[in-house]
């Protein structure tokens, strides 16, 4: 059976959804190798047994490197060499870990590719984001990964243009465990269990605000959420809530909660061409409307058939979407019901299954 190591210099357990993404990919990875997670020791950490805070299954090992904690206890002002000085320990104790030769390295991290590739290792590049500055360094590291698994199309399209060759970058778009947001609970029984009101008409966005310091456009739903009770001649009171830090079987009954579920995110770069938010296919697997902003990542898995797509930042057309949703029930439902047939295409499982067939490993 294949032996493969991933190896990720985070914080673990850690309550940013990259922390669920690595552990549920080792989880199901686990179905066709032989799995060990190796991170840094990190403060902050989120004291919780690792598998119990995921909700995992026990089928792979996980090994904490012991590296003094940098980042901690540097100042503020400093905070970025400390990272620096955290990357650069782990990496020297990794250089002497003892891993046997057929064992495949997976990363999100380019230096612990190059040094694994150097090692002679067999080694998996996973990017969720480009190196928009330094991108020689970026191809240093990176250039001697056996492949790279990209989220997005567009990712591929410039590893494509940095001279990679195009079968060795393949896209697998992040994913979503059904058996934890497929759940069977109806709008009225969702809000009876959440003490939510019964008659009011909520909008509901998951997750967390920011990302890498750049808003997710909450700041837009709230500058639309006075429009909406004229805009679609309703009495009632139309609330948005914003649900975050909860875990994921709650953050299932709060979606089954809401008559509509929001993506506003701006358009930038990031979130433009780079991102895959596992939000996305959650919502898709909740069966309630999606309202998105209309950007090229998101159109990689939404589309007229599973959504509402408006422009980015233009609180105009959000509100036209919202009323769209809220004036045409059945209409809504309907898209919301293709999107979960959609998700069907974009479980963890069939992520990973993905990747070993098309990668070899």
């Amino acid at each position: 059976m294949t032996k493969l190591i991933y190896i990720a210099n985070v914080r673990m357990p850690t309550e940013k959804a990259h922390g669920y993404q690595v552990t549920k990919m080792c989880e199901v990875f686990s179905f066709y190798a032989d799995v060990k997670l190796i991170v840094p020791t990190r403060r902050g950490e989120v004291k919780n047994d690792l598998f119990e805070y995921y909700n995992l299954q026990k089928r792979f090992k996980f090994e904490k490197v012991f590296v003094p904690d940098f980042i901690t206890f540097s100042p503020l002002f400093l905070r970025k060499l400390g990272f620096f000085l955290q990357s650069l320990f782990f990496l020297l104790r990794l250089a002497f870990l003892k891993v046997e030769k057929d064992t495949v390295v997976y990363s999100r991290n380019p230096e612990i590719v190059w040094l694994f590739s150097k090692r002679g290792h067999k080694t998996i590049f996973e990017s969720h984001r480009w190196a928009d500055s330094k991108v020689w360094l970026h191809k240093f590291f990176v250039k001697n990964a056996a492949k790279v698994v990209v989220v997005t199309s567009f990712l591929k399209k410039l590893y494509v243009e940095a001279e990679f060759k195009d079968g060795n970058v393949l896209v697998a778009p992040d994913g979503v465990d059904l058996s934890i947001f497929d759940v069977d609970v109806s709008k009225e029984e969702a809000r009876k269990i959440l003490n939510l009101p019964s008659d009011d008409i909520l909008l509901g966005y998951t997750g967390r605000t920011e990302t890498m310091g750049m808003g997710k456009g909450i700041s837009v739903v709230k500058e639309v959420l006075p429009l909406l009770p004229s805009l679609i001649r309703t009495n009632r009171r139309i609330q948005f809530f914003v649900i975050e830090g909860v875990d994921r079987k709650k953050l299932a009954i709060y979606q089954k909660a809401f008559d509509l579920l929001l993506m506003p995110f701006p358009k930038t770069t990031h979130y433009s061409y780079y991102m895959s938010p596992m939000k996305m296919f959650e919502y898709m697997a909740s069966k309630r409307p999606i309202v998105a902003s209309d950007l090229p990542s998101v159109r990689e898995v939404l589309n007229e058939q599973n959504s509402i797509l408006v422009e980015s930042e233009n609180p105009k057309s959000l509100a036209e979407g919202i009323k769209k949703v809220l004036d045409n029930p059945e209409f809504a439902q309907k898209l919301a019901n293709q999107a979960y047939e959609d998700v069907k295409q974009y479980t963890w499982e069939k992520r990973a299954e993905h990747i070993f067939k098309h990668l070899k490993i």
